[in-house]
């Protein structure tokens, strides 16, 4: 998850949006490369050096954007107050909370990152909840786009899974939101191929983006927000 601070003149807002990042973000990345969890972490757990380097390659789950303002009415927040503004592309909601802001430079900003550590890197997960395709298809074509860049660009990338391939039951969202590039009725299990599908297998096979596709999918969609459609 990438964080923002709302406001980048306050000192106070970046130092909570760099506090959010570092226990999000960095705690296992730290543990991996330097054999210790990052304070206060490091205080509930033993022994840890033999961790350093103890890894064949980097695999990463890249998602959402968050905005973050210094707030003291969210303790429990780290007196952070995350959201997501309303002008930027948006997945289906959940029962409580924005996913996220859709985000694909977040790849950029994930892979930029671990490159240092000197290993093979995967994209484990890269997706958004969309029950109606209403932004998959311009992710999957964002997604690819920066994926290539950063290619050409040098860093070691083996693999990109999307995720997801079928609809699945989320941990505390059940089959609300619906993550996959086929839609799956979770009563027949009846599965039915959604566009971003078609559009995936038609890169994949290609294995290019071609100006038709980029024409067509490559705008961002700023101006469509969240419905909550459910299929």
């Amino acid at each position: 998850v990438v964080f923002q601070p709302a406001n980048p003149a306050p000192a106070r807002g970046r130092w909570i949006t760099g506090l959010l990042g570092s226990l999000c973000n960095e705690s296992c990345l730290r543990l991996m490369e330097h054999g210790r969890l990052p304070f206060p972490l490091s205080l509930a757990v033993g022994r840890t050096r033999n961790a350093k380097g103890a890894f064949d390659f980097v695999g990463l789950n890249v998602y959402s954007r968050f905005n973050v303002a210094f707030d003291l009415r969210f303790p429990s927040q780290l007196f952070g107050r995350i959201y997501v503004p309303d002008d930027v592309p948006q997945g289906d909601r959940g029962f409580e909370n924005a996913y996220g802001e859709a985000y694909p430079q977040g790849l950029r900003v994930a892979v930029e990152r671990v490159t240092a550590m000197g290993k093979s890197i995967y994209i484990l997960e890269n997706g958004v909840p969309d029950a109606t395709d209403r932004i998959r298809p311009w992710l999957i074509v964002s997604a690819a786009g920066e994926l290539h860049r950063l290619i050409e660009e040098g860093r070691d990338i083996r693999g990109y899974f999307h995720w997801t391939l079928t609809d699945n039951f989320e941990w505390s969202e059940g089959w609300r939101l619906r993550f996959g590039l086929v839609s799956l009725d979770p009563s027949t299990q009846q599965r039915t191929m959604r566009k971003s599908a078609y559009l995936y297998s038609t890169i994949a096979r290609s294995n290019e983006l071609t100006a038709e596709v980029i024409d067509q999918y490559g705008h961002s969609p700023s101006n469509i927000q969240s419905k909550n459609e459910i299929a």
